[in-house]
């Protein structure tokens, strides 16, 4: 879950050491079996979008971790009783969560535009 936080909260500099602004993109994926369609359609996604200097993406698949940051975060990530989401942070510390089980209804694109 450390790195998952840190991920969020880590900042891009520019040359004149000014804050880049840059969209974080997290994929948590709990049972990574039974989700294995859904990280694959992810990590694809993520790397058509990886040229781009404002977008970063991040994946958290260990269970241990997703429970620590289940507990902690709970309705600021997940939905219900949801351990799998995907969130997007566009302005630090405001979360859009992503129900994965709605996830198949928008392309990792569109997510970005919500």
């Amino acid at each position: 879950m450390e790195d998952a936080e840190q991920f969020l909260s880590f900042k891009k500099f520019d040359s004149n050491n000014e804050i880049i602004r840059s969209v974080k993109v997290l994929g948590i994926f709990y049972d990574t079996e039974e989700m294995d369609e859904e990280i694959k359609e992810f990590s694809s996604a993520a790397h058509q979008m990886a040229g781009s200097p404002n977008i970063c993406f991040a994946e958290l698949l260990s269970r241990d971790e997703i429970k620590k940051a289940r507990k902690k975060y709970q309705d600021e990530w997940f939905e219900d009783y949801s351990h799998s989401t995907v969130i997007i942070q566009k302005v630090p510390g405001h979360f859009t969560k992503i129900d994965l089980s709605e996830y198949r209804k928008y392309t990792l694109r569109e997510m970005l535009k919500l």
